[in-house]
């Protein structure tokens, strides 16, 4: 049953009404402990208060639909909540970050509560993404490279037309796309769909998703006087989360 609602995930996306049980299921998030939630924030407020403050105020800001249902305050206590959660060994911890706060204003947005928003987070950090939410974001990084490296591998040319601007494919393109797992690419009920996808796939996912995205702008690419500036998230087409979970399946059946 489990494989069904991955298949289900993958080719056409989960209902409104049912995704949040969906996600849940596929993140194995379990049951929701509202007591331990509420002791998390009661240690406290995070160090980096307000930088996460400024960043929740700055998230989907144009977005009327997701101002409407998610406020900052609640994007503040869940990522609050989940710097005591995580581990303070190394470079585990929490920081702020417009990512990190795109990352958590989705799962509330997608979510019908604050606490099945959190426990989601938590668990997709946890099981999927654990080194995407550090100060260094490194998780990142190395998924950028990956990025650059199956770019080359796949469409020699394309790398070469972007290779004139030196990491470009990686810093300008991928980065940005993965530290938000695609956040930052309106619309946002579009990633909702394509988080659909990452969910019952797995946390590489993102990576396919971001060298299918390149390859199928590979014309305005070419034809661009500037193709390393078209990378950009700004400058991209909205998202169209079927397509492009078509494309990044293509990648690599």
């Amino acid at each position: 049953r489990l494989d069904a609602l991955r298949r289900t995930a993958v080719v056409s996306g989960l209902g409104d009404a049912t995704r949040h049980v969906a996600w849940k299921l596929l993140l194995g998030a379990g049951a929701c402990d509202a007591a331990r939630y509420a002791a998390l924030l009661e240690t406290g407020p995070s160090p980096v208060a307000d930088a996460l403050r400024d960043d929740a105020n700055r998230t989907f800001r144009a977005d009327g639909r997701f101002r409407a249902r998610v406020g900052p305050d609640a994007i503040v206590r869940v990522l609050t909540a989940l710097g005591h959660a995580l581990p303070r060994e190394g470079e585990r911890r929490i920081t702020s970050g417009a990512n990190r706060s795109a990352v958590a204003a989705t799962f509330l947005f997608a979510m019908p509560s604050e606490l099945e928003a959190f426990c989601c987070l938590e668990r997709f950090v946890a099981t999927s993404s654990p080194r995407y939410f550090t100060p260094t974001l490194d998780g990142a990084a190395v998924g950028a490279t990956l990025v650059d490296r199956c770019v080359l591998a796949t469409d020699p040319a394309l790398h070469a037309t972007l290779a004139t601007r030196d990491g470009a494919l990686e810093d300008l393109f991928a980065f940005p796309l993965l530290a938000s797992c695609f956040a930052c690419l309106p619309p946002l009920r579009e990633v909702v769909r394509l988080w659909d996808a990452v969910f019952a796939l797995g946390g590489h996912f993102p990576v396919l998703c971001c060298v299918a995205l390149a390859l199928k702008s590979r014309d305005e690419l070419v034809a661009s006087p500037d193709p390393a500036a078209r990378l950009q998230p700004r400058r991209l087409p909205p998202l169209d989360a079927s397509a492009l979970v078509a494309a990044a399946a293509a990648v690599a059946p």
